[in-house]
Protein backbone atom coordinates (compact mmCIF):
# COMPACT_ATOMS: atom_id res chain seq x y z
CA UNK A 1 0.00 0.00 0.00
CA UNK A 2 1.15 3.07 -1.20
CA UNK A 3 2.16 6.33 1.68
CA UNK A 4 -0.15 8.61 0.02
CA UNK A 5 -3.43 6.07 0.02
CA UNK A 6 -3.09 5.49 3.53
CA UNK A 7 -5.55 9.12 4.10
CA UNK A 8 -7.76 8.00 1.29
CA UNK A 9 -11.17 7.71 2.97
CA UNK A 10 -12.35 4.88 0.19
CA UNK A 11 -10.92 1.88 0.85
CA UNK A 12 -11.85 -1.51 -2.04
CA UNK A 13 -10.58 -4.86 -0.68
CA UNK A 14 -10.28 -7.24 -3.19
CA UNK A 15 -10.18 -10.77 -1.07
CA UNK A 16 -10.32 -13.85 -2.39
CA UNK A 17 -11.20 -16.83 -0.56
CA UNK A 18 -8.65 -18.20 2.56
CA UNK A 19 -7.46 -14.43 2.61
CA UNK A 20 -8.73 -13.17 5.85
CA UNK A 21 -11.52 -11.50 4.85
CA UNK A 22 -13.66 -11.40 7.83
CA UNK A 23 -10.81 -10.94 10.08
CA UNK A 24 -9.66 -7.65 8.12
CA UNK A 25 -13.08 -6.44 8.22
CA UNK A 26 -13.23 -6.64 11.46
CA UNK A 27 -9.53 -4.77 11.98
CA UNK A 28 -11.60 -2.20 10.52
CA UNK A 29 -14.33 -1.90 12.87
CA UNK A 30 -12.34 -2.05 15.54
CA UNK A 31 -10.02 0.59 14.15
CA UNK A 32 -13.15 3.44 13.99
CA UNK A 33 -14.51 2.35 17.52
CA UNK A 34 -11.14 2.12 19.62
CA UNK A 35 -9.59 5.10 18.12
CA UNK A 36 -8.46 7.93 20.67
CA UNK A 37 -10.21 10.78 21.04
CA UNK A 38 -13.73 8.79 19.46
CA UNK A 39 -16.87 8.27 21.82
CA UNK A 40 -17.33 5.05 22.52
CA UNK A 41 -21.06 5.26 20.86
CA UNK A 42 -19.08 5.58 17.93
CA UNK A 43 -20.27 2.47 16.37
CA UNK A 44 -24.02 3.47 16.56
CA UNK A 45 -22.25 5.91 13.45
CA UNK A 46 -21.13 2.55 11.75
CA UNK A 47 -23.31 0.61 9.37
CA UNK A 48 -22.13 -2.65 7.90
CA UNK A 49 -23.81 -4.50 5.29
CA UNK A 50 -23.20 -7.92 3.56
CA UNK A 51 -26.07 -10.23 1.31
CA UNK A 52 -27.50 -12.92 3.93
CA UNK A 53 -28.83 -13.14 7.49
CA UNK A 54 -26.18 -15.18 8.26
CA UNK A 55 -22.90 -13.26 6.61
CA UNK A 56 -25.12 -10.56 8.78
CA UNK A 57 -25.29 -12.35 12.38
CA UNK A 58 -21.35 -13.99 11.90
CA UNK A 59 -19.56 -10.64 11.34
CA UNK A 60 -21.64 -9.37 14.90
CA UNK A 61 -20.24 -12.11 16.43
CA UNK A 62 -16.75 -11.71 15.35
CA UNK A 63 -17.26 -8.33 15.96
CA UNK A 64 -17.96 -8.66 19.84
CA UNK A 65 -16.07 -11.79 20.24
CA UNK A 66 -12.96 -9.37 19.37
CA UNK A 67 -14.26 -6.89 21.46
CA UNK A 68 -14.63 -9.18 24.37
CA UNK A 69 -11.07 -11.11 23.65
CA UNK A 70 -9.13 -7.27 23.85
CA UNK A 71 -11.15 -6.10 26.62
CA UNK A 72 -10.54 -9.28 29.14
CA UNK A 73 -7.29 -10.96 27.57
CA UNK A 74 -5.98 -11.67 31.23
CA UNK A 75 -8.72 -13.80 31.86
CA UNK A 76 -7.94 -16.42 28.95
CA UNK A 77 -5.44 -19.36 29.12
CA UNK A 78 -4.35 -21.63 26.33
CA UNK A 79 -4.93 -21.09 22.94
CA UNK A 80 -7.76 -19.09 23.76
CA UNK A 81 -4.91 -16.66 25.23
CA UNK A 82 -2.67 -17.27 22.37
CA UNK A 83 -5.75 -16.31 19.86
CA UNK A 84 -6.46 -13.27 22.26
CA UNK A 85 -2.57 -12.14 21.92
CA UNK A 86 -2.57 -12.25 18.49
CA UNK A 87 -5.58 -10.41 17.97
CA UNK A 88 -3.88 -8.03 20.19
CA UNK A 89 -0.70 -7.69 18.30
CA UNK A 90 -2.62 -6.87 15.22
CA UNK A 91 -5.09 -4.65 16.62
CA UNK A 92 -2.12 -2.03 18.25
CA UNK A 93 -0.30 -2.32 14.73
CA UNK A 94 -3.60 -1.01 12.98
CA UNK A 95 -4.70 1.49 15.38
CA UNK A 96 -1.22 2.86 16.91
CA UNK A 97 -2.76 2.30 20.46
CA UNK A 98 -0.81 0.95 23.16
CA UNK A 99 -2.93 -2.73 24.96
CA UNK A 100 -3.75 -0.98 28.04
CA UNK A 101 -5.63 1.72 25.87
CA UNK A 102 -7.48 -0.88 23.72
CA UNK A 103 -8.63 -3.08 26.79
CA UNK A 104 -9.97 -0.08 28.16
CA UNK A 105 -11.92 1.42 25.44
CA UNK A 106 -12.72 -2.23 24.60
CA UNK A 107 -14.51 -2.53 28.03
CA UNK A 108 -16.29 0.73 27.15
CA UNK A 109 -17.77 -0.06 23.67
CA UNK A 110 -18.67 -3.42 24.41
CA UNK A 111 -20.97 -1.99 27.21
CA UNK A 112 -22.18 0.27 25.06
CA UNK A 113 -22.97 -1.97 22.32
CA UNK A 114 -24.43 -4.42 24.88
CA UNK A 115 -26.63 -1.36 26.19
CA UNK A 116 -27.50 -0.01 23.52
CA UNK A 117 -27.78 -3.52 20.43
CA UNK A 118 -30.59 -1.49 18.34
CA UNK A 119 -28.07 1.04 17.59
CA UNK A 120 -25.25 -1.95 16.78
CA UNK A 121 -26.02 -1.85 12.57
CA UNK A 122 -24.68 -4.87 10.95
CA UNK A 123 -27.58 -5.84 8.85
CA UNK A 124 -28.28 -7.23 5.22
CA UNK A 125 -28.70 -4.61 2.59
CA UNK A 126 -32.50 -5.60 2.24
CA UNK A 127 -32.84 -4.90 5.90
CA UNK A 128 -31.15 -1.27 5.35
CA UNK A 129 -33.72 -1.01 2.31
CA UNK A 130 -36.58 -1.64 4.47
CA UNK A 131 -35.42 1.06 7.11
CA UNK A 132 -35.55 3.29 5.00
CA UNK A 133 -38.82 2.42 2.98
CA UNK A 134 -40.81 2.22 6.48
CA UNK A 135 -39.27 5.38 7.41
CA UNK A 136 -40.30 6.84 4.21
CA UNK A 137 -43.89 4.97 3.98
CA UNK A 138 -45.70 7.92 3.31
CA UNK A 139 -43.58 9.97 1.06
CA UNK A 140 -44.26 6.99 -0.80
CA UNK A 141 -47.60 6.35 -0.94
CA UNK A 142 -47.87 3.47 1.04
CA UNK A 143 -50.17 2.45 4.29
CA UNK A 144 -48.01 2.48 7.50
CA UNK A 145 -48.71 -1.22 8.10
CA UNK A 146 -47.91 -2.87 4.89
CA UNK A 147 -46.56 -6.04 4.71
CA UNK A 148 -43.38 -7.15 2.49
CA UNK A 149 -42.68 -10.48 0.53
CA UNK A 150 -40.03 -12.57 0.76
CA UNK A 151 -41.81 -15.26 -1.66
CA UNK A 152 -41.49 -13.85 -4.83
CA UNK A 153 -43.15 -17.21 -6.69
CA UNK A 154 -45.48 -17.92 -3.81
CA UNK A 155 -46.81 -14.25 -4.54
CA UNK A 156 -47.29 -14.96 -8.44
CA UNK A 157 -48.94 -18.44 -8.02
CA UNK A 158 -51.60 -16.72 -6.26
CA UNK A 159 -51.71 -13.87 -8.93
CA UNK A 160 -51.61 -16.55 -11.85
CA UNK A 161 -54.29 -18.92 -10.39
CA UNK A 162 -56.74 -16.24 -10.00
CA UNK A 163 -56.12 -15.19 -13.29
CA UNK A 164 -56.41 -18.47 -14.79
CA UNK A 165 -59.73 -18.56 -12.83
CA UNK A 166 -61.76 -16.09 -14.98
CA UNK A 167 -61.05 -18.00 -17.94
CA UNK A 168 -63.86 -18.99 -20.04
CA UNK A 169 -66.11 -16.26 -18.33
CA UNK A 170 -67.81 -14.50 -20.78
CA UNK A 171 -66.38 -10.90 -20.64
CA UNK A 172 -62.92 -12.70 -20.83
CA UNK A 173 -62.88 -13.92 -24.04
CA UNK A 174 -59.64 -12.71 -25.00
CA UNK A 175 -57.85 -13.87 -22.36
CA UNK A 176 -59.71 -17.05 -23.13
CA UNK A 177 -58.52 -17.14 -26.87
CA UNK A 178 -55.21 -16.68 -25.41
CA UNK A 179 -55.01 -19.65 -23.13
CA UNK A 180 -56.40 -22.34 -25.98
CA UNK A 181 -53.89 -20.77 -28.40
CA UNK A 182 -51.13 -21.79 -25.35
CA UNK A 183 -52.60 -24.71 -24.67
CA UNK A 184 -52.33 -25.54 -28.89
CA UNK A 185 -49.30 -24.47 -29.10
CA UNK A 186 -47.93 -26.70 -25.83
CA UNK A 187 -49.54 -29.74 -27.39
CA UNK A 188 -48.47 -29.37 -31.23
CA UNK A 189 -44.55 -28.92 -29.54
CA UNK A 190 -45.15 -32.03 -27.84
CA UNK A 191 -45.62 -30.21 -24.44
CA UNK A 192 -47.94 -30.81 -21.76
CA UNK A 193 -51.21 -28.49 -22.13
CA UNK A 194 -51.03 -27.68 -18.83
CA UNK A 195 -48.98 -23.87 -19.19
CA UNK A 196 -50.05 -22.72 -15.47
CA UNK A 197 -46.04 -23.98 -14.19
CA UNK A 198 -44.26 -22.38 -17.47
CA UNK A 199 -46.21 -19.19 -16.65
CA UNK A 200 -45.23 -19.05 -13.53
CA UNK A 201 -41.63 -19.23 -14.53
CA UNK A 202 -41.95 -17.07 -16.84
CA UNK A 203 -43.71 -14.52 -14.60
CA UNK A 204 -40.40 -13.72 -12.34
CA UNK A 205 -39.63 -11.19 -14.97
CA UNK A 206 -41.88 -8.99 -13.49
CA UNK A 207 -39.86 -9.39 -9.95
CA UNK A 208 -36.45 -9.14 -11.10
CA UNK A 209 -34.44 -5.95 -11.07
CA UNK A 210 -32.51 -5.46 -14.26
CA UNK A 211 -35.37 -6.95 -16.56
CA UNK A 212 -37.75 -3.93 -15.05
CA UNK A 213 -36.85 -1.69 -18.62
CA UNK A 214 -37.09 -4.37 -20.72
CA UNK A 215 -40.86 -5.85 -18.97
CA UNK A 216 -42.05 -1.77 -19.19
CA UNK A 217 -41.34 -2.33 -23.27
CA UNK A 218 -43.17 -5.68 -23.09
CA UNK A 219 -46.26 -4.71 -22.27
CA UNK A 220 -46.29 -1.93 -24.50
CA UNK A 221 -46.63 -4.34 -27.23
CA UNK A 222 -49.13 -6.71 -28.82
CA UNK A 223 -48.45 -10.59 -29.44
CA UNK A 224 -50.96 -11.75 -32.15
CA UNK A 225 -50.53 -15.43 -33.71
CA UNK A 226 -49.52 -14.25 -36.81
CA UNK A 227 -45.95 -12.43 -35.71
CA UNK A 228 -45.42 -16.48 -34.27
CA UNK A 229 -45.41 -17.73 -38.29
CA UNK A 230 -42.60 -14.26 -38.82
CA UNK A 231 -40.59 -15.44 -35.76
CA UNK A 232 -40.25 -18.92 -37.08
CA UNK A 233 -39.05 -18.15 -40.55
CA UNK A 234 -36.48 -15.51 -39.10
CA UNK A 235 -34.86 -18.50 -36.63
CA UNK A 236 -34.56 -20.95 -40.03
CA UNK A 237 -33.05 -18.06 -42.13
CA UNK A 238 -30.03 -16.87 -39.62
CA UNK A 239 -29.58 -20.44 -38.78
CA UNK A 240 -29.38 -21.79 -42.32
CA UNK A 241 -26.99 -19.08 -43.44
CA UNK A 242 -24.53 -19.79 -40.55
CA UNK A 243 -24.59 -23.47 -41.00
CA UNK A 244 -23.73 -22.55 -44.81
CA UNK A 245 -20.66 -20.50 -43.59
CA UNK A 246 -19.64 -23.07 -41.47
CA UNK A 247 -19.91 -25.89 -43.92
CA UNK A 248 -18.06 -23.98 -46.58
CA UNK A 249 -14.91 -23.21 -44.26
CA UNK A 250 -14.74 -26.98 -42.90
CA UNK A 251 -14.32 -28.16 -46.38
CA UNK A 252 -11.90 -25.34 -47.57
CA UNK A 253 -9.68 -26.78 -43.69
CA UNK A 254 -10.22 -29.95 -45.05
CA UNK A 255 -9.24 -29.44 -48.43
CA UNK A 256 -5.79 -28.25 -47.24
CA UNK A 257 -4.65 -31.56 -45.52
CA UNK A 258 -3.01 -29.44 -42.40
CA UNK A 259 -2.44 -31.39 -38.85
CA UNK A 260 -2.52 -29.30 -35.58
CA UNK A 261 1.36 -28.73 -36.22
CA UNK A 262 0.61 -26.41 -38.45
CA UNK A 263 -1.06 -23.96 -35.95
CA UNK A 264 -0.50 -22.09 -33.01
CA UNK A 265 -1.30 -23.80 -29.80
CA UNK A 266 -1.75 -27.15 -31.97
CA UNK A 267 -4.58 -29.52 -30.67
CA UNK A 268 -5.55 -26.92 -28.17
CA UNK A 269 -5.49 -23.61 -30.32
CA UNK A 270 -7.37 -22.74 -33.29
CA UNK A 271 -7.29 -26.24 -35.02
CA UNK A 272 -9.72 -28.02 -32.36
CA UNK A 273 -12.08 -25.55 -33.10
CA UNK A 274 -11.61 -25.84 -37.37
CA UNK A 275 -12.10 -29.97 -36.82
CA UNK A 276 -15.61 -28.58 -35.21
CA UNK A 277 -16.78 -26.32 -37.63
CA UNK A 278 -19.88 -29.00 -38.66
CA UNK A 279 -20.99 -28.65 -35.37
CA UNK A 280 -21.11 -25.16 -34.57
CA UNK A 281 -24.53 -23.61 -34.81
CA UNK A 282 -26.20 -20.42 -33.09
CA UNK A 283 -27.97 -22.02 -30.61
CA UNK A 284 -24.56 -22.67 -28.53
CA UNK A 285 -22.13 -19.71 -29.66
CA UNK A 286 -18.74 -19.89 -27.93
CA UNK A 287 -16.55 -16.97 -28.22
CA UNK A 288 -13.19 -17.23 -29.47
CA UNK A 289 -10.37 -17.84 -26.74
CA UNK A 290 -7.31 -15.12 -26.92
CA UNK A 291 -5.48 -18.28 -28.87
CA UNK A 292 -7.67 -18.26 -31.25
CA UNK A 293 -7.83 -14.47 -31.55
CA UNK A 294 -3.87 -13.98 -31.98
CA UNK A 295 -3.92 -16.63 -34.68
CA UNK A 296 -6.66 -14.60 -36.92
CA UNK A 297 -4.98 -11.58 -36.06
CA UNK A 298 -1.20 -13.62 -37.18
CA UNK A 299 0.01 -12.04 -33.69
CA UNK A 300 1.31 -15.80 -32.58
CA UNK A 301 1.83 -16.67 -36.09
CA UNK A 302 5.26 -18.01 -36.37
CA UNK A 303 7.56 -19.17 -39.82
CA UNK A 304 7.17 -23.15 -38.87
CA UNK A 305 3.32 -22.38 -39.10
CA UNK A 306 1.22 -22.85 -41.80
CA UNK A 307 -1.58 -21.08 -41.57
CA UNK A 308 -3.70 -20.08 -44.47
CA UNK A 309 -4.74 -16.42 -44.89
CA UNK A 310 -8.15 -17.59 -47.00
CA UNK A 311 -9.18 -19.79 -44.09
CA UNK A 312 -8.69 -17.21 -41.35
CA UNK A 313 -10.37 -14.98 -43.61
CA UNK A 314 -13.37 -17.30 -43.74
CA UNK A 315 -13.49 -18.05 -40.03
CA UNK A 316 -13.39 -14.19 -39.37
CA UNK A 317 -16.40 -14.02 -41.48
CA UNK A 318 -17.91 -16.58 -39.12
CA UNK A 319 -16.85 -14.94 -36.01
CA UNK A 320 -18.05 -11.39 -37.43
CA UNK A 321 -21.55 -12.64 -38.47
CA UNK A 322 -22.23 -14.65 -35.15
CA UNK A 323 -21.16 -11.11 -33.03
CA UNK A 324 -23.69 -9.56 -35.17
CA UNK A 325 -26.63 -12.01 -35.05
CA UNK A 326 -26.38 -14.05 -32.07
CA UNK A 327 -28.24 -11.24 -30.13
CA UNK A 328 -31.19 -11.29 -32.49
CA UNK A 329 -31.05 -14.88 -32.62
CA UNK A 330 -31.06 -15.85 -29.18
CA UNK A 331 -34.06 -12.96 -28.84
CA UNK A 332 -36.16 -14.18 -31.72
CA UNK A 333 -35.96 -17.79 -29.99
CA UNK A 334 -36.40 -16.63 -26.62
CA UNK A 335 -39.79 -14.41 -27.70
CA UNK A 336 -40.85 -17.71 -29.82
CA UNK A 337 -40.40 -19.93 -26.47
CA UNK A 338 -42.25 -17.51 -24.43
CA UNK A 339 -44.64 -15.66 -26.95
CA UNK A 340 -47.80 -16.60 -25.00
CA UNK A 341 -46.34 -16.04 -21.80
CA UNK A 342 -45.55 -12.53 -23.32
CA UNK A 343 -48.42 -12.58 -24.44
CA UNK A 344 -50.28 -13.05 -20.62
CA UNK A 345 -47.57 -10.66 -19.33
CA UNK A 346 -50.11 -7.62 -19.12
CA UNK A 347 -53.18 -9.75 -17.83
CA UNK A 348 -50.82 -10.67 -15.14
CA UNK A 349 -49.07 -7.49 -14.72
CA UNK A 350 -52.54 -6.19 -13.41
CA UNK A 351 -53.50 -8.65 -11.63
CA UNK A 352 -50.13 -8.22 -9.55
CA UNK A 353 -50.62 -5.00 -9.18
CA UNK A 354 -53.98 -5.27 -7.81
CA UNK A 355 -53.41 -8.02 -6.00
CA UNK A 356 -50.50 -6.18 -3.78
CA UNK A 357 -52.90 -3.29 -3.10
CA UNK A 358 -55.87 -5.02 -2.25
CA UNK A 359 -53.61 -7.38 0.27
CA UNK A 360 -51.38 -4.11 1.95
CA UNK A 361 -48.01 -5.82 0.47
CA UNK A 362 -45.20 -4.85 -0.94
CA UNK A 363 -42.37 -7.68 -2.61
CA UNK A 364 -38.83 -6.99 -1.86
CA UNK A 365 -37.75 -6.99 -4.95
CA UNK A 366 -39.69 -3.63 -4.84
CA UNK A 367 -37.12 -2.12 -2.30
CA UNK A 368 -34.87 -0.94 -5.29
CA UNK A 369 -37.24 1.08 -7.32
CA UNK A 370 -39.02 2.78 -4.59
CA UNK A 371 -35.62 3.81 -2.84
CA UNK A 372 -34.14 4.98 -5.96
CA UNK A 373 -37.31 7.30 -6.61
CA UNK A 374 -37.13 8.19 -3.01
CA UNK A 375 -33.29 9.45 -3.41
CA UNK A 376 -34.26 11.45 -6.98
CA UNK A 377 -37.44 13.50 -4.97
CA UNK A 378 -35.36 13.91 -1.88
CA UNK A 379 -32.07 15.60 -0.84
CA UNK A 380 -29.55 13.55 0.63
CA UNK A 381 -28.75 15.21 3.71
CA UNK A 382 -32.82 14.83 4.65
CA UNK A 383 -32.75 11.00 4.19
CA UNK A 384 -30.23 11.28 6.81
CA UNK A 385 -32.17 13.47 9.29
CA UNK A 386 -35.40 11.57 8.69
CA UNK A 387 -33.68 7.90 9.73
CA UNK A 388 -33.25 9.57 12.67
CA UNK A 389 -28.97 8.74 12.65
CA UNK A 390 -26.44 10.10 10.19
CA UNK A 391 -24.26 7.32 9.24
CA UNK A 392 -20.60 8.50 8.91
CA UNK A 393 -19.09 4.98 8.14
CA UNK A 394 -19.64 1.97 5.55
CA UNK A 395 -18.89 -0.95 5.33
CA UNK A 396 -20.08 -3.05 2.33
CA UNK A 397 -19.21 -6.74 2.68
CA UNK A 398 -19.82 -9.50 -0.36
CA UNK A 399 -20.42 -6.41 -3.31
CA UNK A 400 -19.61 -9.03 -6.38
CA UNK A 401 -23.48 -9.78 -5.03
CA UNK A 402 -24.93 -6.39 -4.68
CA UNK A 403 -27.25 -5.40 -7.66
CA UNK A 404 -27.27 -2.18 -9.94
CA UNK A 405 -29.44 -0.47 -7.93
CA UNK A 406 -28.87 -1.42 -4.35
CA UNK A 407 -25.23 -0.09 -5.42
CA UNK A 408 -26.96 3.11 -7.28
CA UNK A 409 -28.96 3.99 -4.05
CA UNK A 410 -26.02 3.59 -1.72
CA UNK A 411 -23.73 6.23 -4.19
CA UNK A 412 -25.35 9.16 -2.97
CA UNK A 413 -25.10 8.62 1.37
CA UNK A 414 -21.67 7.16 0.38
CA UNK A 415 -20.83 10.20 -1.56
CA UNK A 416 -22.26 12.45 1.37
CA UNK A 417 -19.95 10.42 3.87
CA UNK A 418 -16.60 10.80 1.94
CA UNK A 419 -17.09 14.22 1.23
CA UNK A 420 -17.22 14.88 5.45
CA UNK A 421 -13.73 12.80 5.25
CA UNK A 422 -15.57 9.27 6.69
CA UNK A 423 -14.00 5.68 6.14
CA UNK A 424 -15.96 3.57 3.51
CA UNK A 425 -15.08 -0.12 3.27
CA UNK A 426 -16.00 -2.23 0.60
CA UNK A 427 -14.81 -5.65 0.31
CA UNK A 428 -15.45 -8.21 -2.54
CA UNK A 429 -14.57 -11.09 -4.78
CA UNK A 430 -15.58 -10.96 -8.34
CA UNK A 431 -14.40 -14.87 -8.74
CA UNK A 432 -17.43 -15.34 -5.73
CA UNK A 433 -20.36 -14.01 -7.25
CA UNK A 434 -22.81 -16.41 -7.16
CA UNK A 435 -26.07 -14.24 -7.18
CA UNK A 436 -26.70 -12.73 -10.57
CA UNK A 437 -29.83 -14.93 -10.40
CA UNK A 438 -30.49 -12.11 -7.78
CA UNK A 439 -29.72 -9.20 -9.98
CA UNK A 440 -25.81 -9.28 -8.24
CA UNK A 441 -23.28 -7.40 -10.86
CA UNK A 442 -20.11 -8.16 -10.84
CA UNK A 443 -18.74 -5.81 -13.14
CA UNK A 444 -19.72 -3.11 -10.52
CA UNK A 445 -17.20 -4.37 -7.76
CA UNK A 446 -14.52 -4.81 -10.92
CA UNK A 447 -14.93 -1.27 -11.90
CA UNK A 448 -14.45 0.17 -7.98
CA UNK A 449 -13.10 2.57 -6.97
CA UNK A 450 -14.80 4.26 -10.07
CA UNK A 451 -18.34 3.73 -10.63
CA UNK A 452 -19.85 1.16 -13.12
CA UNK A 453 -21.34 3.49 -15.73
CA UNK A 454 -22.28 1.75 -18.97
CA UNK A 455 -24.95 4.47 -19.77
CA UNK A 456 -22.48 6.99 -19.51
CA UNK A 457 -24.63 9.26 -17.15
CA UNK A 458 -22.89 12.37 -16.84
CA UNK A 459 -23.53 12.83 -13.13
CA UNK A 460 -22.17 9.47 -12.23
CA UNK A 461 -19.06 10.16 -14.59
CA UNK A 462 -18.51 13.10 -12.24
CA UNK A 463 -18.81 11.37 -8.90
CA UNK A 464 -16.83 8.17 -10.21
CA UNK A 465 -14.23 10.40 -10.88
CA UNK A 466 -14.57 11.92 -7.41
CA UNK A 467 -14.77 8.23 -5.88
CA UNK A 468 -11.29 7.53 -8.17
CA UNK A 469 -9.65 9.91 -6.69
CA UNK A 470 -10.87 9.26 -3.01
CA UNK A 471 -10.14 5.53 -3.12
CA UNK A 472 -7.65 2.64 -4.09
CA UNK A 473 -7.52 -0.71 -4.15
CA UNK A 474 -6.05 -2.86 -1.69
CA UNK A 475 -5.50 -6.42 -3.00
CA UNK A 476 -5.67 -9.23 -0.17
CA UNK A 477 -3.15 -11.63 -1.94
CA UNK A 478 -2.29 -13.97 0.86
CA UNK A 479 -3.96 -17.31 1.64
CA UNK A 480 -3.96 -18.23 5.51
CA UNK A 481 -6.50 -21.22 5.17
CA UNK A 482 -5.56 -23.49 2.77
CA UNK A 483 -1.81 -25.39 2.47
CA UNK A 484 0.71 -24.84 0.00
CA UNK A 485 0.13 -27.34 -2.93
CA UNK A 486 -3.62 -26.50 -2.94
CA UNK A 487 -2.86 -22.61 -3.20
CA UNK A 488 -0.14 -23.46 -6.27
CA UNK A 489 -2.38 -25.68 -7.44
CA UNK A 490 -4.99 -23.06 -8.37
CA UNK A 491 -2.40 -20.43 -9.04
CA UNK A 492 -1.19 -22.98 -11.97
CA UNK A 493 -4.89 -24.07 -13.14
CA UNK A 494 -6.16 -20.84 -13.44
CA UNK A 495 -2.99 -19.13 -15.51
CA UNK A 496 -3.77 -21.67 -18.17
CA UNK A 497 -7.44 -21.32 -17.54
CA UNK A 498 -7.13 -17.71 -18.62
CA UNK A 499 -5.23 -18.47 -21.76
CA UNK A 500 -8.79 -20.18 -23.35
CA UNK A 501 -11.16 -18.28 -21.77
CA UNK A 502 -12.75 -14.95 -23.30
CA UNK A 503 -11.02 -11.18 -22.77
CA UNK A 504 -13.99 -10.66 -21.24
CA UNK A 505 -12.86 -12.92 -17.96
CA UNK A 506 -9.75 -11.59 -17.75
CA UNK A 507 -10.87 -8.88 -15.05
CA UNK A 508 -12.50 -10.81 -12.77
CA UNK A 509 -9.63 -13.10 -12.53
CA UNK A 510 -6.47 -10.62 -12.37
CA UNK A 511 -6.19 -11.07 -9.00
CA UNK A 512 -5.98 -15.03 -8.94
CA UNK A 513 -2.65 -15.29 -7.28
CA UNK A 514 -2.32 -15.65 -4.43
CA UNK A 515 0.76 -16.42 -1.43
CA UNK A 516 0.52 -19.67 0.64
CA UNK A 517 0.64 -18.86 4.13
CA UNK A 518 0.49 -22.62 5.83
CA UNK A 519 2.95 -24.74 5.98
CA UNK A 520 3.97 -26.83 3.29
CA UNK A 521 1.84 -29.89 2.22
CA UNK A 522 -1.83 -30.42 1.16
CA UNK A 523 -3.17 -33.32 -1.73
CA UNK A 524 -4.84 -32.07 -5.34
CA UNK A 525 -6.06 -35.70 -6.93
CA UNK A 526 -7.63 -35.87 -10.84
CA UNK A 527 -9.50 -38.23 -12.55
CA UNK A 528 -9.82 -38.28 -15.85
CA UNK A 529 -13.13 -39.90 -17.34
CA UNK A 530 -12.44 -40.79 -20.70
CA UNK A 531 -14.94 -39.70 -23.69
CA UNK A 532 -16.50 -43.05 -24.19
CA UNK A 533 -18.25 -42.64 -20.59
CA UNK A 534 -22.01 -41.26 -21.11
CA UNK A 535 -23.20 -38.51 -19.30
CA UNK A 536 -25.76 -40.86 -16.75
CA UNK A 537 -22.61 -43.09 -15.78
CA UNK A 538 -20.66 -39.63 -14.77
CA UNK A 539 -22.21 -39.15 -11.03
CA UNK A 540 -22.17 -42.67 -11.03
CA UNK A 541 -18.53 -42.49 -11.40
CA UNK A 542 -18.02 -39.24 -8.73
CA UNK A 543 -19.58 -41.17 -5.97
CA UNK A 544 -17.24 -44.47 -6.21
CA UNK A 545 -14.46 -41.70 -7.18
CA UNK A 546 -15.29 -39.64 -3.88
CA UNK A 547 -15.67 -42.63 -1.40
CA UNK A 548 -12.43 -44.10 -2.88
CA UNK A 549 -10.51 -41.63 -1.67
CA UNK A 550 -12.28 -40.69 1.78
CA UNK A 551 -11.46 -44.30 2.34
CA UNK A 552 -7.73 -43.37 1.14
CA UNK A 553 -7.39 -40.50 3.61
CA UNK A 554 -8.69 -42.05 6.49
CA UNK A 555 -6.51 -45.16 6.06
CA UNK A 556 -3.29 -42.32 5.95
CA UNK A 557 -4.77 -41.24 9.70
CA UNK A 558 -6.28 -38.18 8.84
CA UNK A 559 -9.82 -37.57 11.00
CA UNK A 560 -12.63 -36.86 8.57
CA UNK A 561 -12.62 -33.58 9.72
CA UNK A 562 -9.46 -33.38 8.31
CA UNK A 563 -11.05 -33.55 4.52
Amino acid sequence: MKVNELNKPLVIKSASAGSGKTYSLVQDYLKLTLRNGVESTNFSKIIAMTFTNKAAWEMKERIISALDQLANIDSFKGKVLEKAQGLMESTMKNTGLSSNFITEKSKSVLSEILHRYEDFNVLTIDKFSLRLIRTFSRDLDLQDNFEVTLDQEALLEKVIDEMISKIGRPEEEELTRLALSYAKSNINEGNSWDFRRGLIAFSTVLTRETDQEFVNYLLEKEFKDDEYEDIQKDIKELADTHSKMCLEAYQYFVSLHTTADDYPGKSRGIYALLNKLPERDLYNVVAPSTTVLQTLSGENVKEEHNVDGMLMSKVNQIFQFEEENKSKFYTLRKIRENFYNLSFLKYISNELNTFKEKENIIGIYEFGRKIADLLQRERTQYVYERLGNRYNHYLLDEFQDTSRLQWLNLIPLIHESISHGHNILIVGDPKQAIYRFRNGLVEQFVALPAIYNPEGDKELAQISNYFNEMGFLDTLQDNYRSQKMIVEFNNYIFKQLLEVLPPSFSDNYKDIRQNPKSSSGGFVGIKLLSNDVKNEDIQEEEKVFLLESVEKVIEDGYLPGDI
